[in-house]
């Protein structure tokens, strides 16, 4: 909901985006911007939705989430910062949910205006312009992040922890390919299969963590 109580020059002072900002020179801006407070799971944005204004966090947190409001939160966006700036800058919709997880304050710019202090401040854009690269900086670390877990799991998947020699999930998910492969090009292929007998046996005479030593002896060539 929309409140008439104005932000403090303290208050301004402390968001990122105005930081050595001359604020009288935004003033007039500033003082047509509503204020919009939300209580705890208010939505500020939904994914899909055009909105073109950018938010000002004068106080509280929010959370983001990509899916849906009821999925895990990926982010947060503390009391200091901005969101919205990219659907200004691009006319986009938003890209995911946001959601208060606190009673939130927030200043909400609209397009016309912030091109206005684009134009009068040029510590404003060069303030914008350093936070997106930091947001960007932050989004390839996670990526990069995230791939090399998703790789990792996908290594632990086609590998046996005891031999580290490929598995039955490999083998269903290779075979086919490579016999694919091999009669295309008329080579041939050949499949050895190896197995222990009687090696229950083994477990129950001399206990499992040595049948898991023995099952994890690899032979190497000389």
């Amino acid at each position: 909901m929309t409140q008439t109580i104005r932000p403090t020059s303290d208050e301004l002072a402390a968001l990122d985006v105005f930081q050595g900002v001359d604020l009288g020179s935004i003033s007039d801006l500033l003082a047509h911007c509503p204020l919009v407070s939300l209580e705890p799971e208010d939505i500020l944005l939904r994914a899909g939705q055009h909105h073109g204004i950018l938010y000002l966090v004068l106080s509280g947190r929010l959370s983001v989430h990509l899916d849906g409001p009821s999925t895990d939160r990926v982010a947060t966006i503390e009391a200091g910062h901005t969101v919205g700036e990219l659907s200004v800058l691009d006319e986009s919709p938003a890209s995911a949910f946001v959601i208060a997880e606190t009673p939130v304050r927030l200043l909400a710019v609209n397009e016309i205006a912030f091109w206005r202090m684009v134009n009068v401040s040029h510590d404003f854009a060069i303030n914008l312009l350093l936070l997106l690269v930091q947001r960007l900086r932050a989004n390839n670390t996670a990526i990069s992040d995230k791939v090399r877990q998703q790789r990792e799991l996908q290594r632990r998947a086609i590998l046996d922890a005891l031999t580290g020699l490929y598995n039955r999930r490999w083998l269903d998910e290779s075979l086919p390919r490579l016999i694919s492969r091999y009669a295309t090009s008329g080579r041939p292929l050949s499949l050895l299969m190896v197995d222990i007998d009687h090696f229950k046996k083994f477990n129950d005479t001399y206990g499992h963590v040595v049948g898991d030593h023995a099952h994890g002896f690899r032979i190497h060539p000389t």
